[in-house]
């Protein structure tokens, strides 16, 4: 988010995950009670998987572009010579 430069936005979100994760754990370990602890998981393994999903998202299109690239310069190559 800095590159597009949004880098609050995103250290806003950041921060905002990290409270409502750890206000939850701090509730389990003050109530002592289980529910509390079960929705900090469920967080912290929906948040898991979206990141990595856009993380792959974002390296597969890097890799197609990196193909893209060098199929177009290995055309250029072929019709110059």
């Amino acid at each position: 988010m800095v590159r597009r430069g949004r880098g609050l936005i995103g250290l806003g979100i950041v921060i905002a995950i990290h409270g409502a994760i750890d206000s939850l754990a701090m509730l389990y370990q003050y109530l002592g009670r289980l529910e509390f602890l079960a929705v900090t998981e469920i967080l912290l393994i929906t948040v898991a998987i979206i990141l990595a999903l856009r993380i792959y998202r974002k390296a597969l299109s890097d890799v197609q572009q990196i193909s893209t690239q060098e199929t177009t310069n290995s055309l250029n190559v072929e019709v110059k010579q």
